[in-house]
């Protein structure tokens, strides 16, 4: 296997909770580098290929035995050209965390509905299609179909989570704006 383990606390701050990590593993997914096989951080993967019906690129839930908790895990292509490429990995800074609170002053003009797992319709069709082309999230086979199952529960649990919310997959009045930065 040709991997590195990248611990979470790359800023030194023991008292986050990993956002720099997460930072990091989105920027990695964003560059699409040639030499990435698969990422994994925990509980949830992404790969260069497709599979399983997820398209490449494209966050969703790790079904392995280590969901490294605390850590990036990187694996390459088993390539000579992936081994021997030394060029950066990043061609700049880390994409910036995002903010753990809305700024004052903002107003809504649409009450949005509170969703959570079961849920179905156009309201959960709209979420599904935020967390994908916002979050990058894997959210079923099918892409947005409407039926709020369990990778899309999987997908605001994430979202939830990078964003220091309380994990609990309900999409309420604070999960909804981390959808719309």
């Amino acid at each position: 296997m040709r991997a590195i383990d990248i611990d979470e606390d790359l800023d030194g701050d023991t008292r986050d909770t990993g956002r720099d990590a997460w930072s990091l593993a989105e920027t990695l997914r964003i560059s699409r580098d040639p030499r990435i096989k698969y990422v994994i951080y925990e509980g949830q993967m992404f790969s260069s290929y497709a599979s399983g019906g997820v398209p490449a690129w494209t966050w969703r839930p790790y079904t392995g035995e280590n969901e490294h908790p605390s850590h990036i895990h990187v694996s390459i292509l088993p390539t000579a050209k992936a081994a021997e490429d030394t060029s950066p990995w990043l061609s700049g800074p880390l994409a910036a965390p995002p903010p753990r609170t809305l700024q004052k002053g903002g107003t809504c003009m649409v009450k949005l509905p509170v969703l959570r797992h079961g849920d179905k319709g156009g309201n959960v069709k709209s979420l599904q299609a935020l967390l994908v082309s916002k979050a990058g999230q894997y959210v079923g086979p099918k892409g947005p179909d409407g039926v709020f199952g369990r990778a899309t529960d999987s997908a605001v649990r994430n979202v939830q989570k990078f964003f220091g919310l309380k994990v609990d997959g309900i999409v309420g009045e604070k999960t909804w704006p981390c959808l719309f930065l």
